[in-house]
């Protein structure tokens, strides 16, 4: 099922993605090779991502996007921007924390141009289950109020992908 839309580009250095619809597990492959790409093999000065037209994120697309800001830390880059205009999402963002570790907008002056659709990757099923496991480990990562909420859930995909 391709419910949503992963579109990047990189603009005088800075690594954009957009998420367009439900960004949901099945695009995770795709999305945790470019995520490891940005920070290991291009030379992105920053991240933004777009998240104006996306209309839900699961707890995996979530993960990768602690994963970004984990990355930037790593890698010595600025704090990794999200836009955010949509109560819901924000919500959402609000409740894991993600205002302490990303610079949350409302709007952007800048417009993402030739944009490359990031399309789901055919993968087998244990491999899938170990991005949405570190995915998940991720979030714990960012705070200690993470950690317990997804506590069982990290537990579970630890006994499934063994």
């Amino acid at each position: 099922m391709h419910t949503g839309q992963v579109l990047h580009t990189e603009q005088k250095g800075l690594c954009i993605i957009k998420f367009v619809g439900e960004i949901r597990f099945n695009l995770c492959s795709a999305l945790d090779i470019l995520v490891r790409q940005l920070f290991e093999q291009r030379p992105c000065e920053g991240v933004l991502v777009d998240l104006r037209e996306a209309d839900f994120l699961d707890s995996t697309a979530l993960g990768l996007l602690a994963k970004i800001t984990i990355a930037s830390k790593k890698y010595n880059k600025p704090v990794p921007t999200l836009i955010s205009p949509q109560p819901d999402i924000n919500r959402v963002l609000q409740s894991l924390g993600f205002e302490k570790v990303f610079r949350v907008l409302e709007t952007t002056d800048i417009t993402p141009e030739a944009l490359s659709d990031l399309y789901p990757i055919d993968e087998d099923p244990q491999q899938m289950g170990k991005r949405v496991l570190e995915a998940h480990q991720a979030l714990m990562e960012l705070n200690q109020q993470n950690a317990e909420v997804f506590a069982d859930v990290v537990e579970l995909l630890e006994k499934e992908t063994r």
